[in-house]
């Protein structure tokens, strides 16, 4: 054979064989066209809430805090986000591998972005309490195991907040709903929800992370392998990806939405003016009470948290006169009482644009209409003198 023609003859099969190879690799990319490159989860490093407004302001050392109460707003400040920021703030840092654009729909002022926003941060707002055995870290005196994660097991959702009355976007955030704590929150806590969005990538929604002690900043693990394409919101948080407690969060809104169980207000008829402690009864006067009990039942209306007493609640009423220095009782009365001066239904008063029922308790014309016990005590032998109180059993 030719040398020359041999060494043609080796160089077309090897020149076959790589053109067999690219061949194969081509087709194998032309498979895949279309189909997207599957990065990282978005997830939180850092995430809280902040009280913007409140009448409860708690100063310590000098240093005043909002804390919560009825009426305080609470936002999460998503509409501080900006691109590809070196300094985030840990009430709201976000982060995928990827450097996806976060949801910034509403935000006014984000620095390079590289598209037009024009998703929302999907933010849920609740008030909740702990399950049965489990109690919150800020509960040292009482019994129960401290909550790790939100989970059907540790935590009950009283109720979702929807109502465009308590949450809603606000001048300064339009980016996710403000919260303004309703009254049905009292003697609950607050707690929220808040979903990682990208504008783009896949995936671009992460493990929602599920927020229940505003005391506290909350944080996800790093996501260590790509995708899935689109993810499990992990709403049970079986995979415990929901986020956990870390640092403390002092102006979060965290603790108890402080509030009465129940508000009584005693009323000088003459005067309109609320009794006090130093107040001394006068005889043949009229006074009256307003009564509102915590309901705990209803949470319908959340802005109507309080109830008249029921009619077994008020077969339990008792004014009763009691000694000013000592606070000791000396004498009660109840509307089933003979000739009793007691009346459980005396209509209603309108007080700061507000109406109440009244319930009311008229003191003796002469002393011998005073209770016995009243008769034998000096200097005046009657109910002149004494303050005035109401004892009532509330009936869960």
């Amino acid at each position: 054979m030719n040398p020359y023609t041999k060494i043609i003859s080796i160089g077309l099969v090897l020149l076959f064989a790589f053109s067999s190879t690219q061949t194969f690799a081509l087709n194998k990319i032309e498979k895949e066209v279309g189909q997207p490159i599957v990065g990282f989860m978005p997830f939180f490093r850092s995430i809280g809430s902040e009280v913007i407004e409140s009448s409860n302001v708690i100063t310590s050392e000098g240093k005043a805090t909002k804390a919560i109460a009825v009426g305080a707003k609470i936002q999460v400040p998503s509409h501080l986000y900006q691109y590809k920021d070196t300094s985030p703030s840990p009430l709201f840092d976000i982060w995928d591998k990827d450097i996806d654009v976060f949801a910034a729909s509403g935000n006014t002022i984000i620095q390079n972005i590289p598209m037009e926003p024009s998703k929302l941060t999907q933010l849920r707002w609740f008030i909740i309490e702990a399950q049965p055995g489990y109690k919150f870290a800020d509960e040292s005196d009482k019994e129960g195991e401290v909550i790790e994660f939100w989970t059907d097991e540790t935590i009950r959702e009283v109720k979702e907040i929807t109502d465009t009355q308590f949450v809603d976007y606000t001048a300064d955030n339009k980016n996710s709903k403000v919260l303004i704590v309703p009254e049905a929150a009292i003697g609950y806590r607050i707690g929220f929800w808040i979903l990682p969005e990208t504008e783009n990538g896949v995936p671009s929604t992460g493990k929602l992370v599920k927020v229940f002690d505003l005391g506290k900043f909350f944080s996800q693990p790093e996501h260590v392998n790509p995708g899935p394409a689109v993810p499990d919101m992990d709403e049970k948080c079986i995979e415990k990806l929901c986020g956990s407690p870390k640092n403390d969060n002092p102006n979060g809104g965290g603790g108890v939405v402080p509030g009465d169980e129940w508000i009584v207000n005693i009323y000088d008829e003459e005067t309109n003016k609320i009794l006090d402690a130093t107040s001394q009864l006068k005889v043949n006067h009229n006074y009256y009470a307003t009564i509102r009990i915590r309901d705990k039942k209803n949470l319908t209306n959340l802005s109507e948290a309080y109830r008249d007493p029921t009619p077994g609640e008020l077969l339990t009423l008792n004014w009763y006169v009691y000694d000013l220095t000592s606070g000791e009782p000396k004498a009660s009365y109840k509307a089933t009482d003979p000739n009793s001066r007691v009346n459980n239904d005396a209509g209603t008063v309108t007080i700061g644009g507000e109406t109440f029922k009244k319930y009311a308790f008229k003191t003796q014309e002469v002393n011998s209409d005073a209770a016995a016990e009243l008769q034998i005590l000096g200097p005046n032998y009657s109910e002149q003198g004494f303050g005035l109180g109401i004892q009532l059993t509330i009936i869960p």
